[in-house]
């Protein structure tokens, strides 16, 4: 696209043309110079998310960011570690059991338990192993219902009658009734120490508690889809990676036999985990698009922006700029990650950048490589021939017709 197009360009959508940028110092400029020139512009977002992290800008935004904030520090989340080993077990034995038999294995499923389960454990303290499933159509609809609004040529009012429009509405009306229920089992009682604790304690201070309930609401359900959706893809796509390129599974498999230990600390020092872990993001980052509404006449790159007008960029594409990655379809963890290799700045944003980077980026690490730790000491994974891998471009990057791979459990011994 950069060879077409250019670093800039103007995307001509009827109505709402799209300014797209395409190059790591629009970047820089767009979030880090001139973030309070701009305004999310997800809006039908809101309909299920309301004035959530993602949603939710100005004030409101900063105030939440700061409240949520003082539980995602490193610290704090590191109390999260033995249940994230707990669900990484019992992901891996259901992988066990799976690599006994002949065929496939659709690992996506499995991780959706697994990070559901630690986003729902960890921060509200609520098993949800009997709501899996119901929980991950929920958020496929909701998924699929607004990127099918965004894509339609024809944008009717939200909440014009449809088909489509009344399965979100039923699937929304269950996810609600779960949280409202969370909420409501511990709002006299908030004494687990959790993040619903937490936000529980500060809606009980304020003055409307009506509309901080709703508040709460709105930030737990942010926190279930965002938690989950992007983690879960993200190992779906190394794991697929690992499948392609079994000698990197066996690169990191010699570090890890040499590490003294598997802490969390101690896994941040091994090198070609690490360089897996971030190549994989690099090639699939699962937040691949990123866009906001111009509140302002503003200018970027020398380019002048009207007020109104939607500003984008892919990290899907700056990710594979020829200008800053050498080997940019490749899949080359040592090559663009190795010893004395950084990516030039705001190259390189699987997690945005800015003041709004993404809250979660260290619960995603930890869950990520505790996982991949375990996973290759004990089993080697590949692709099937034939079958293709696609894309399937949500507001995350999934994997087109889920992630199927072939699992064989190493010998014990």
């Amino acid at each position: 696209m950069q060879k077409k197009f250019g670093d800039q360009f103007l995307i001509p959508v009827p109505g709402e043309p799209v300014y797209f940028l395409n190059h790591p110092d629009l970047v820089r400029e767009f979030l880090l110079e001139k973030p309070r020139s701009f305004e999310r512009s997800y809006l039908d977002m809101k309909s299920f998310m309301g004035e959530g992290l993602i949603t939710s800008d100005g004030d409101l935004w900063e105030r939440q960011r700061k409240l949520m904030g003082e539980f995602f520090k490193p610290r704090s989340l590191e109390n999260m570690i033995p249940l994230i080993r707990e669900e990484t077990a019992k992901s891996l034995d259901a992988f066990s059991s799976a690599s006994k038999g002949p065929g496939l294995f659709r690992v996506e499923e499995e991780l959706l338990r697994m990070t559901l389960n630690v986003v729902c454990r960890g921060l509200f303290s609520t098993q949800v192993d009997a709501e899996v499933r119901a929980l991950g159509e929920d958020v496929d609809v909701f998924m699929k219902y607004i990127v099918h609004r965004l894509r339609s040529p024809v944008r009717l009012p939200f909440g014009t009658p449809s088909p489509r429009f009344f399965k979100f509405k039923s699937h929304l009306k269950h996810f609600n009734r779960l949280v409202e229920g969370w909420m409501n089992a511990r709002w006299e009682d908030p004494h687990r120490q959790d993040l619903l604790d937490h936000l529980i304690r500060w809606g009980k201070e304020q003055h409307d508690v009506a509309a901080a309930r709703r508040q709460i609401r709105d930030e737990v359900i942010t926190m279930i889809i965002a938690g989950h959706e992007t983690t879960t893809h993200a190992l779906c796509w190394t794991l697929y990676l690992l499948a392609a390129h079994p000698h990197e599974v066996e690169r990191v498999r010699t570090a890890l036999r040499n590490l003294p230990d598997k802490e969390l600390k101690t896994l941040k020092t091994c090198a070609p985990l690490m360089e897996v872990y971030q190549e994989a993001l690099r090639l699939y980052p699962p937040v691949w698009y990123i866009e906001r509404s111009a509140k302002e006449d503003v200018t970027l790159g020398g380019v002048a922006v009207s007020k109104g007008v939607r500003v984008a960029f892919s990290p899907y594409l700056i990710h594979r700029h020829p200008g800053f990655w050498e080997r940019p379809e490749e899949f080359a963890p040592a090559f663009h990650f190795g010893e004395g290799k950084s990516p030039a700045a705001f190259s390189f944003v699987p997690f945005s950048t800015g003041g709004r980077s993404c809250i979660g980026k260290f619960m995603a690490e930890m869950e990520i490589l505790i996982f991949l730790a375990e996973f290759i000491e004990k089993f080697d994974v590949e692709t099937l021939p034939g079958i293709t891998y696609g894309m399937d471009p949500l507001i995350t990057l999934r994997p087109q017709k889920g992630m199927s791979l072939v699992l064989k459990a190493l010998s014990s011994t």
